[in-house]
């Protein structure tokens, strides 16, 4: 495993252990179903790489798209030049896709409540106030 790659995997540990507020090697590995923390050191060092059940378990410690994590685990995994790009490419695309759906519902989000805010208004001057709101979020939330 390269530099990079293992910085990157740190990444995904340490933010697992600081979302779980834990402090402790031994306690990240007991929390994705290890015995020992021989497992996380070893991960720690770029000596191995998690199996996809425990990057899955990683990535929902870290808070981290899950998709995205699988599609890293196998591009740092791959032998290949041509492979890893592809996996690349597709954990990019997962990580805007996500970042767009959170956007999205927090932008539904504030329409919602904004709509509920000036309901009022919404019924003074007819209902398409709200059905406006809901149509952008709509056409936001569907490019």
């Amino acid at each position: 495993m390269d530099f990079d790659t293992q910085k990157k995997l740190s990444h995904y540990l340490d933010l697992a252990k600081e979302n779980q507020g834990l402090t402790t090697e031994r306690e990240l590995a007991r929390a994705l179903g290890h015995a020992s923390n021989y497992s996380v050191q070893m991960m720690r060092k770029g000596v191995s790489f998690p199996s996809d059940e425990t990057m899955l378990k990683l990535a929902k410690m870290a808070g981290e798209n899950p998709k995205t994590a699988l599609a890293r685990l196998n591009e740092w995994r791959t032998k290949s030049p041509e492979a890893r790009e592809h996996y690349a490419e597709i954990a990019e695309r997962l990580a805007k896709q996500a970042s767009t759906w959170l956007i999205c519902t927090v932008t539904v989000a504030m329409m919602t409540i904004a709509q509920g805010t000036n309901y009022a208004y919404a019924a003074e001057n007819n209902a398409r106030t709200g059905e406006h709101l809901h149509y952008v979020a709509y056409k936001l939330c569907n490019k």
